[in-house]
């Protein structure tokens, strides 16, 4: 499964399809040709294409999807405030420039 494939998955499924249409959908979303083992969908019994429904389903959600530039942006702000919260806090009181805590600690 590639990104693009999962994000189509988590935007289009809130759950695992209850109807047959819909998990074979899913299926070929993932599974270019609507055939599993060399068998077209059609073939299959209802219960292989609720487990591979299932198992896309499940994987499309734990897809580890990269972070866009404005979450990492985000996320590289709240890490770089945090520290200067955690600075000020080991230094209460002083008034000086980041960088000179900073140094104190290692310099320390």
């Amino acid at each position: 499964m590639n990104e693009r494939q999962a994000q189509h998955i988590r935007s289009t499924y809130n759950s695992t399809p209850s109807l047959r249409q819909d998990q074979e959908d899913l299926i070929r979303s993932v599974y270019s040709g609507g055939r599993l083992r060399g068998k077209p969908l059609s073939s299959c019994p209802d219960r292989q294409i609720y487990r591979v429904a299932d198992r896309l389903y499940s994987k499309a959600h734990t897809f580890d999807m990269p972070m866009d530039d404005s979450r990492q942006t985000s996320a590289v702000d709240a890490a770089r405030k945090h520290w200067h919260e955690q600075l000020r806090s080991m230094f209460p009181g002083e008034d000086v420039p980041l960088s000179e805590l900073e140094e104190r600690i290692l310099h320390d």
